[in-house]
């Protein structure tokens, strides 16, 4: 076990502690041939964790596709962001060769992978050079009215989700019918401290 499969097991395992399944909502992950052949699309080499994330799972079973292909009665797996399965990444991918567009900067979006997504959002793994923060080999990226920098990586980005949930700044509650609302009970300032403790290489905004 990798520690980016072993982290993966550490968040779904402090979900479901909160009283949430989320296994529930996984699919079955992807041998390493199903993983590329699906992401034949992309022009460059994917990052092994990217691999490795869906060997492990292959997104989140969405049992209601609305226009931005989201479940709104599940938890998200990263954070308000759900998990996008695999053989729905080209679409988001499309989405941001559209956004690259508008500015010449970014054109190294050309080489970012889209794993999450939720109202417009995109986060997106960095497999070539960018410009945000050049030191950081495969950052992650939140693409939502601007683009910027959010983790230092993929296992920096599940330590501090899963510290989110284990220190407080998270808490999962249903709603009055017992639903699970997407939104979690979160206290914004312990998000920012863990945030920023555990990506100290990026200025979180």
């Amino acid at each position: 076990m990798t520690a980016i499969t072993d982290r993966l097991g550490d968040l779904l395992d402090t979900i479901t502690s909160q009283g949430y399944d989320l296994s529930r909502d996984l699919n079955p992950g992807l041998d390493r041939s199903e993983i590329l052949s699906l992401a034949n699309f992309f022009p460059c080499a994917l990052a092994e964790e990217l691999i490795e994330l869906y060997q492990w799972r292959n997104g989140q079973i969405m049992g209601e596709w609305f226009d931005n292909g989201i479940n709104v009665s599940g938890i998200p797996l990263f954070r308000d962001n759900y998990f996008i399965p695999l053989h729905r990444t080209k679409e988001y991918y499309l989405i941001m060769l559209d956004i690259m567009e508008e500015e010449e900067d970014w054109e190294f979006l050309r080489y970012a992978f889209p794993f999450a997504t939720y109202e417009g959002s995109i986060w997106v793994m960095c497999c070539g050079a960018q410009p945000l923060q050049p030191q950081l080999k495969h950052p992650i990226v939140s693409i939502f009215e601007g683009i910027e920098v959010y983790f230092c990586d993929m296992l920096s980005m599940l330590d501090t989700i899963i510290a989110w949930y284990r220190e407080g700044a998270y808490r999962i509650r249903p709603d009055r019918r017992g639903n699970y609302a997407p939104l979690l009970d979160y206290n914004e300032r312990l998000e920012r401290q863990i945030w920023q403790r555990l990506n100290p290489d990026i200025m979180i905004w």
